[in-house]
């Protein structure tokens, strides 16, 4: 449960808070539900605690702030099965045209008193040094309030009766118009304290409201109000410890609709109501038609551009699918009364329009006009827009860029135009948007290792009868993938984070399918990382930056063929002899589609009885959080002629064009009469077959060139000669003639050619 204090002061503005809570609803519901302990994690040092009755995990002076930031956890649960499925994704909110919007980034950042044209303040609470709403500046509450960006306008709660006002210029509606706006609407807040039972975590007798936030109507200019919607209201039917497990710090948005005032001119207000309530956030109000929620899903199987080992990562989104392959976008928002439109960056790089109502399917090729449309072969993401009755139209677009085919690598360039090449990988989290974080310097790694993690997970199964038959240690962390219908080659795996090891320690990788069910399979590739495998990099802080490198000794092709879904695990790091402290980075914002794609492996020993239990991050904080972990793979592409049959000296060739170096390409089906190299690189890959003078050529040779992940194959066909197949047969002649019996030195004219070997036998050939 979170209360904010805000207090403006000129232009300062300070922000403190307390307690801060929030939990999320499991994953999926699982058996055997084991008690939960409640732990207290301070910076450096963690002690079991509860606080009148309630179970949570706090963290206390977070980042040298002050703050007190308090989460609930949930009752740990034993299971063998993965599902990464948590929530509907949900479509971002369109901007639209309107009668009214308003996200208060006008003010000049200077006089505290502006409002927006239109707006103005009404003061009910008819006292000296009540709070009021103020306009409130970007960074005021330290990025604590989710979901705000920019200005807004708030309220600080006051332990007396507030009555205060913001009021909205006069609007004219059309037919369907909604109000929605950002606000801060924790539901717990709303309802007295007082009364509430904590061993039972339940209120005794009914809920009391304490404060409200009310939309307001008024048609006659604002002479008379009528109350069009009540926030506390809508949690009347909680009980108490549902609101304390659905308590937030972020910003929410409300929608009330409209409709009943259509084709009159009215006059809102948002109302702050009551006496020791939160604080009170409205920011990005919105009047009109409601915008169509419009969202796609990305290309099954794609992934993004991740982080360097060194750290490194792009400030834009760039994610990867095959190519030479069709890729699907799907909308994932379809509504009947809809019609939506694609515009999309087309395989020429023009912009293109396509009319289907669920989904586009692009096929892209290779570009070549320079270094970096060879390195990094980008299409802008595609727009999926929306029109329908009743709504104003919505728009979606995922993204920035796409590449097609290739690595999780890209070029940059110095201020002198010397080019270089960064080793992001391939990962679920896309760090332009999901952002990074490390928890070791916090707090303890409860994710990770130290001394003290193997006893705060004891003391959250066991709580105080944990003992040497029973107790739980975390082995493992891991991220969810789904592979594409098309191959990825993996070679290797590099992951970042916090802590200090030493010489001996030893980290293992593992690429885990998992069946139709989710259980995890035998792994298809183990690599291990010792410690002159690591980067280490001093950071001057209490813990080093670490970044494991795994190479796998044969490229391991992905695709579904292989599964429908797999586990990068990487484990050893619960090593006390090599192991101070470890943390694996994370994710810091919720994967875009709210699903659990970071997991992690304890072993739970009950009565001297072990058993794995794989549970995901998201049953711990708050969001749907992933782990660095980057796939050094890429999508691979081999593309060529379909047959070859113009020779020249018993010699043909062929251009491809390949992601796979020419000296990497290996051939299958080569007859006795044939042979063949490559050599080059992207459209400069040329293959060159050499014909065997030998009369063993009988027919035409299906050639396939092939390096992991991908194949291609060649009809090559045969010379033609009269009597034999090839003039290969001339191997071993010492001497050559026209058929007028005249010593030719060369058989590169057409013709008819007698030639003759060192035993003294003749015989004639034609060459074409």
């Amino acid at each position: 449960m979170t209360k904010f204090l805000l207090s403006c002061m000129a232009t300062s503005v300070a922000a403190s808070a307390m307690a801060s809570s929030k939990t999320l609803t499991p994953v999926r519901v699982l058996d055997n539900v084991i008690p939960e302990k409640s732990v207290t994690v301070t910076k450096g040092k963690l002690e079991a605690q509860s606080c009148a009755g309630s179970r949570y995990v706090k963290v206390l002076d977070y980042g040298g702030s002050g703050l007190m930031y308090q989460k609930r956890l949930k009752a740990h649960s034993v299971s063998n099965t993965v599902d990464p499925f948590c929530k509907k994704a949900k479509a971002p909110k369109a901007n639209s045209k309107a009668v009214l919007t308003e996200d208060f980034e006008g003010w000049d950042g200077i006089d505290i008193n502006w409002l927006p044209e239109g707006f103005a303040y009404r003061h009910d609470s008819d006292r000296e040094g009540a709070q009021v709403w103020e306009i409130t500046p970007e960074g005021a509450f330290q990025g604590m309030l989710g979901g705000l960006t920019g200005n807004c306008i708030s309220i600080n709660y006051d332990t007396e009766y507030l009555d205060e006002w913001l009021l909205f210029p006069e609007v004219t509606l059309g037919d369907n118009m909604v109000l929605t706006m950002d606000v801060y609407n924790d539901g717990v807040w709303y309802f007295s304290m007082e009364n509430i039972d904590w061993d039972a975590f339940e209120y005794i007798g009914d809920k009391v409201i304490a404060y409200d936030q009310q939309v307001m109507i008024s048609e006659d200019g604002g002479k008379t109000w009528k109350l069009l919607k009540s926030l506390a209201e809508d949690f009347m039917d909680k009980g108490f410890e549902e609101l304390y497990m659905e308590s937030t710090n972020a910003l929410s948005s409300i929608s009330v609709s409209l409709a009943d005032y259509s084709g009159k001119t009215v006059k809102l207000a948002f109302r702050y109501v009551g006496t020791d309530g939160n604080l009170g956030v409205v920011d990005n109000i919105f009047i009109g038609n409601p915008p169509l929620e419009v969202s796609y899903s990305n290309p099954f199987g794609s992934l993004f551009f991740g982080m360097s080992p060194e750290s490194r990562y792009l400030n834009f989104s760039i994610l990867t699918g095959p190519v030479y392959r069709p890729i699907l976008f799907e909308n994932t928002t379809y509504n009947d009364d809809a019609t939506y439109t694609w515009n999309y960056f087309g395989p020429e790089s023009t912009w293109l329009t396509a009319d289907s109502q669920d989904y586009l399917e692009v096929t892209y090729h290779t570009d070549y006009t320079n270094e970096s449309s060879t390195v990094n072969n980008l299409y802008y993401m595609p727009e999926l827009s929306g029109e329908a009755p009743g709504y104003s139209a919505g728009s979606f677009t995922r993204g920035k860029y796409l590449q097609a085919g290739g690595k999780g690598q890209f070029l940059v360039a110095d201020a002198n135009g010397n080019t270089s090449i960064i080793n992001l990988g391939l990962s679920v989290i896309d760090p332009a948007t999901e952002g990074n974080t490390t928890v070791a310097d916090a707090g303890q790694p409860i994710f990770g290792y130290s001394e003290e993690v193997d006893r705060i997970w004891t003391d959250y199964t066991f709580g105080d009868s944990g003992d040497e038959d029973n107790y739980v240690k975390l082995t493992a962390y891991m991220d969810y993938f789904f592979p594409s219908e098309y191959p990825m080659v993996i070679r290797g795996i590099h992951a970042p984070a916090s802590g200090r090891v030493k010489d001996g320690v030893r980290f293992k990788a593992e690429i885990v399918p998992l069946s139709e069910k989710g259980v995890p399979e035998d792994p298809i590739a183990v690599a291990e990382c010792g410690y002159d495998d690591l980067d280490i990099y001093e950071t001057g802080g209490v813990n080093n930056f670490l970044n494991l490198n795994f190479t796998f000794s044969e490229p391991v092709v992905m695709s579904s063929d292989v599964c429908m879904a797999y586990l990068v695990r990487i484990s050893g790091f619960n090593d006390p002899d090599h192991v101070e402290i470890f943390s694996p980075w994370l994710s810091e914002n919720s994967n875009p589609d709210e699903m659990a794609l970071g997991w992690i492996q304890k072993t739970i020993v009950m009565d001297g009885n072990a058993r794995e239990s794989l549970t995901p991050v998201a049953n711990y904080v708050e969001d749907y959080l992933a782990f660095y972990i980057m796939l050094d793979a890429e999508f691979p592409w081999l593309e060529g002629p379909e047959s070859v049959s113009d020779w020249n000296n018993m010699t043909a060739s062929a251009v491809l064009d390949s992601s796979v170096e020419g000296k990497e390409l290996s051939f299958e089906n080569l007859p006795g009469w044939l042979t063949a190299s490559a050599e080059g690189q992207y459209d400069k890959t040329v293959v060159t077959f050499h014909a065997a003078m030998t009369e063993e050529i009988k027919e035409d040779a299906e050639v396939t060139v092939s390096a992991p992940g991908v194949s291609h194959t060649i009809l090559v066909k045969a010379p033609e000669f009269s009597g034999v197949k090839s003039v290969d047969s001339v191997n071993g002649a010492t001497m050559f003639y026209n058929v007028s019996g005249m010593p030719v030195n060369t058989l590169e004219a057409p013709g008819v050619y007698i030639v003759k070997d060192a035993s003294g036998v003749t015989r004639k050939i034609t060459v074409k």
